[in-house]
C-alpha cells in the first residue's frame, strides 16, 4: 500500500564576512532520513542508518558549529541543508532546488556529506567528483595542509554509488581496506546492522569531519567561484542556471 506523508527539510544560513558576496553561498548538505521499519533480519526490523546517514548529519552539524565559532568567518555565506526523502528518490533535494533560498545559479558549490569514515584513521582520501571541477585542486591544497594525500578511487568501487566510503586505513594494506569496505557494503549497508552495535572508530569520524570543515571553509573563503572543467557533464546545466537569472 502507499500513503502520503509530510517530512521537512531543515535549512540554515551562516553569513559570510564579505558584503559583495552576500548574494551567493556554498551549500553543505546531508540527508537526514533512512529506511525506518523494513524486512526483518535476524529478528531486527529497525533500519537505524547510523553510518548512512546519522554520521553525515552529525558531521554537517559539527562543520556548522566550527564555522560559526571561527574567529574569522569565510568570505562567502554557507547554507546548511538537511534533506528528507533521500532514500525515497532524492525528494528533499529536488524540493530544495524547486524552492531555493537564493537563485540556484548563485549557489556556487555543494559539498555533500553522506556518512563519515568510521573504521580507522586514514592517511589519504578520495575527492569524489573533484576531477570534474576546480574543487579538486582546492581539496588537494586542504589535504596537503592536513598532512593527507589524495588517492584515486579503487577500480572495485567505480561502479558503486557508495565508493566514497573507501577510506584508506593506517595499519592495513590498500587491498585489506577495500575488502573490508566491500564487506560492509554487502553485509551492513541498508540493513538493520547499521546501528550503534557495529564497531565505530570515533577518531576516524572526527578526522573526517575536520577535513570536511577545512574544505568547506576554503571553498567559501575563495573570491573566485568554483568552475567545471571543460567537457564536464554538468557544465551546460550550470551555464543555463546562470543565464536564466539574466
Amino acid at each position: 500500500r502507499t500513503r502520503d506523508a509530510l517530512a521537512p527539510n531543515v535549512v540554515a544560513r551562516l553569513p559570510g564576512r564579505e558584503p559583495r558576496l552576500a548574494g551567493t553561498a556554498v551549500v553543505v548538505s546531508a540527508h537526514a532520513d533512512h529506511l525506518g521499519i523494513g524486512p526483518e533480519v535476524d529478528g531486527d526490523r529497525i533500519y537505524n542508518g547510523v553510518v548512512d546517514n546519522a554520521l553525515g548529519v552529525a558531521g554537517v552539524l559539527e562543520i556548522a558549529r566550527v564555522l560559526a565559532e571561527a574567529g574569522r568567518r569565510p568570505r562567502r555565506p554557507v547554507i546548511f541543508v538537511f534533506t528528507t526523502g533521500e532514500e525515497a528518490g532524492l525528494l528533499g533535494a529536488q524540493y530544495f532546488l524547486d524552492h531555493p533560498p537564493l537563485p540556484v545559479g548563485r549557489m556556487v558549490a555543494n559539498v555533500n556529506v553522506d556518512g563519515l569514515a568510521f573504521n580507522a584513521a586514514f592517511a589519504d582520501l578520495i575527492g569524489v567528483g573533484g576531477e570534474l571541477s576546480t574543487l579538486g585542486p582546492t581539496l588537494e591544497r586542504v589535504a596537503e595542509g592536513l598532512g593527507l594525500a589524495l588517492a584515486p578511487a579503487p577500480e572495485a568501487f567505480l561502479d558503486s554509488e557508495s565508493f566514497a566510503r573507501s577510506d584508506q586505513w593506517r595499519g592495513r594494506s590498500r587491498d585489506e581496506a577495500i575488502r573490508a569496505t566491500l564487506r560492509w557494503l554487502r553485509e551492513v549497508y541498508h540493513s538493520p546492522a547499521d546501528d550503534l552495535e557495529q564497531p565505530l572508530d570515533w577518531e576516524a569520524a572526527r578526522q573526517h569531519a575536520g577535513v570536511m570543515a577545512a574544505f568547506v571553509y576554503a571553498v567559501a573563503d575563495e573570491v573566485e567561484e568554483p568552475s567545471w572543467r571543460p567537457g564536464a557533464p554538468f557544465a551546460y546545466e550550470r551555464m543555463l542556471s546562470r543565464a536564466l537569472e539574466d
